[in-house]
């Protein structure tokens, strides 16, 4: 009689399983209907499904969109969403094949070329080589489509932007589910808006105090928050930079009297400790893409609480 109890018990289990895994609410193994590229993204269109569905992610742990590899599971995870968010191809070329290949371009939204958005040209030397400027533009089809900089996840305005741009999508995916994506986008602007507010206040005794940056990835927040970057080194994240890119680099630090530079934690920062050797200028981290912490819907507010803390903390007191 033990053998039939057993295997009783074994095809319950089993019954279970499946009943469970098959259930409408159960997201365990459905393929996620909404793919993100990166992880901000990611953290926008989780926010927006919170209670109703979990966004599929492609650039995950603490790899960068600027040199991404698809790998054939992630190109399985795209080719099965209903639909991509993504930046664009000027924001993220590793991924512009594959997506190019999916069957509708209805299937995805570059965010960079939403209408609306706040974008910034791309700052093609360090600041002090040369006189440029900080270029807006508020329509997203032109020729220079290739020259925005891409990290703009880091203007608040923007994040909420993008949330009210996809939540009508959300909702022709999720019709259902109308009424929950519209208090989801609601609660989500209120939380940014306040954390806007909250950011603001702590970065204000610190907005003219000079500092530099390895990579050039700020400049939304720098915009948005009025602060005073002095100068960029790299555009590329872990890119060798050219010994006159360093030496002109070297000498806007001086000439500016820079207090700190940051560095992001997926990179050495040995380059930069040479570079400011000798010199009173502090080292700090900054995270622009959240590559030190959990993907997820607190993620955006995250970024730009820990980007805040940080520089408040390396720039206060000033010498």
């Amino acid at each position: 009689m033990m053998v039939p109890i057993f295997r009783l018990v074994f095809i319950l289990i089993i019954v279970m399983t499946l009943a469970l895994t098959l259930q409408p609410g159960t997201t365990r193994a459905e393929t996620p209907k909404v793919v993100a590229s990166i992880k901000p993204l990611h953290g926008i269109v989780a926010a927006l499904l919170h209670d109703i569905a979990k966004p599929g992610l492609i650039v995950t742990g603490t790899a960068s969109h600027h040199g991404f590899r698809l790998t054939p599971s992630k190109a399985r995870l795209l080719a099965r969403a209903t639909l991509v968010v993504w930046l664009g191809a000027s924001g993220e070329p590793a991924l512009a094949k594959a997506i190019g290949t999916l069957r509708h371009a209805k299937q995805t939204i570059a965010v960079l070329d939403l209408p609306g958005l706040q974008r910034l040209r791309r700052r093609d030397a360090i600041p002090g080589m040369h006189e440029h400027g900080n270029h807006h533009d508020h329509h997203a089809t032109d020729d220079a489509s290739r020259s925005w900089d891409s990290h703009i996840w880091l203007d608040p305005d923007n994040v909420i932007y993008i949330a009210e741009a996809l939540t009508p999508r959300l909702i022709k995916l999720y019709p259902s589910q109308k009424d929950r994506l519209t208090a989801n986008l609601a609660h989500f602007k209120r939380r940014m808006q306040i954390l806007d507010q909250q950011i603001a206040a702590q970065l204000k005794p610190v907005r003219q105090v000079p500092f530099a940056v390895l990579h050039d990835a700020y400049q939304y927040f720098e915009h948005h928050y009025g602060l005073r970057n002095v100068s960029a080194l790299l555009r590329v994240p872990g890119a060798p930079g050219s010994l006159r890119r360093i030496n002109a680099f070297k000498k806007a630090l001086r000439r500016s009297k820079v207090v700190c530079m940051f560095v992001e934690p997926q990179f050495s920062d040995r380059l930069a400790r040479n570079i400011i050797a000798g010199s009173p200028i502090r080292i700090a981290v900054l995270d622009p893409l959240g590559a030190t912490q959990p993907a997820g819907p607190d993620l955006p507010f995250e970024i730009l609480r820990k980007l805040a803390a940080n520089i408040r903390a390396c720039l206060w007191p000033p010498p």
